[in-house]
């Protein structure tokens, strides 16, 4: 693979991550931390069964983007020294 390819395949790949892997991570992780607070603050009697319901949906629906393979691999391979080296793709980051 040519060079440019290869810086081309990388911003892609980081912009992956950025925009896509890592907000559907820190989502995940943050649906968990509201849910545990609501528990532990016994909380959950200030809740409609239907906010409840809706805020058990999303966590699901997190859950499973999640643990899907485009995500866990992208995490892997984000390059976060990669910025200076990122170069400009069309429609993707310009």
């Amino acid at each position: 693979m040519p060079l440019a390819d290869s810086k081309k395949a990388a911003t892609i790949r980081n912009l992956w991550y950025s925009r896509v892997a890592g907000p559907v991570l820190e989502a995940d992780a943050a649906v968990a931390a509201i849910r545990a607070a609501i528990v532990q603050n016994s909380l959950l009697g200030e809740f409609s069964v239907a906010e409840r319901d809706a805020m058990q949906a999303v966590e699901t629906s997190l859950n499973s983007l999640a643990a899907l393979g485009g995500i866990t691999a992208t995490e892997g391979k984000y390059q976060p020294t990669h910025r200076a080296q990122a170069i400009t793709i069309e429609g993707v980051n310009d």
